[in-house]
């Protein structure tokens, strides 16, 4: 009788092996309910907020993370996910992220801001969308609605794991490439995305929003944020610190298991949007801004 149970269940394991590439299981439901946005949008009344980032100083020399893959001990040296990107000549930060707290969804324009989608490939962690920067390079950052469902994907060989801390929390294998699985997202906020398959080095960020008013700066460091009801809000300029501040290491082998960042460097100024007319804000950062676990910088 054992024997026929085994037998009847081996199919059953071995299939459990393999993933269909159509197979796209979703989180557990979530009590939270998606804000209604824009039902009292007034597009007649919108201003808008226009602006640059920009760097004061010396572009800063970042170190490449001399990154060892687990599974061969192989050597590799990689971009630090989180340089910034400045423009010699114009001083601009390109891929800061700009939005707005104290928006009322309901005055809101509706979400229009396009798909997003998660993807580990030539060993790094990027978001990419259908408004990526000419070429296609994607990002460290992007933007979902509460409630969206967002595809995430491996193409790099070996078993690869993307997870999630913050505003969501999970860990989704992949153990064969091109298979995509998806999720939803129901939290707003901020959710950090890694590869827990030892692949430390790779990092991005996904914020889950309530309104559509997030922007991420161009190649000149200069952003928009169209279409905004009349109001007085806070905008907010958001940055990722490059800085180490600590690492996890493996007690057996001393491998790096998961390396830890310093934490974002926000900037703000409270701002008012006056109906029918575009508003400018420019920002600025330095080094002085961001900092090490010793010297953590200004906040």
């Amino acid at each position: 009788m054992l024997r026929m149970v085994g037998l009847t269940l081996l199919p059953l394991l071995i299939g459990g092996c393999s993933r269909p590439a159509s197979v796209l299981p979703e989180q557990a439901s979530s009590t939270t309910s998606v804000v209604p946005i824009g039902t009292r949008f007034d597009p007649m009344e919108a201003g808008g907020i226009r602006g640059q980032m920009t760097w004061n100083g010396r572009t800063p020399t970042i170190p490449k993370i001399q990154a060892v893959i687990r599974s061969n001990l192989q050597g590799l040296t990689i971009d630090n996910p989180h340089t910034p990107r400045i423009d010699e000549k114009t001083q601009g930060m390109a891929g800061v992220v700009v939005f707005l707290r104290g928006v009322d969804p309901q005055r809101s324009r509706p979400w229009d801001l396009p798909p997003v989608r998660v993807e580990i490939a030539q060993n790094q962690l990027r978001i990419h969308s259908d408004d990526d920067s000419p070429g296609g390079v994607p990002r460290a950052v992007g933007f979902t609605r509460v409630g969206d469902t967002v595809t995430l994907n491996v193409r790099d060989p070996g078993i690869q794991m993307v997870r999630a801390r913050g505003a969501a929390f999970f860990t989704l294998p992949f153990p064969v490439p091109d298979q995509p699985l998806a999720r939803r997202f129901d939290q707003p906020g901020r959710v950090e995305l890694t590869n827990g398959a030892g692949y430390y080095w790779q990092s991005a960020d996904l914020f889950i929003c309530e309104h559509p008013y997030y922007a991420i700066t161009n190649t000149d460091g200069v952003f928009h944020l169209p279409q905004v009801p009349p109001g007085e809000y806070e905008l907010v300029a958001w940055v990722r610190d490059w800085h180490l501040a600590d690492v996890d290491r493996d007690p057996e082998t001393g491998l790096i298991l998961r390396q830890h960042y310093q934490p974002p460097v926000e900037k703000s100024e409270r701002i008012v949007v006056p109906a029918r007319q575009e508003t400018t804000q420019n920002m600025m950062f330095q080094e002085s801004d961001f900092g090490t676990k010793d010297h953590p910088g200004k906040r």
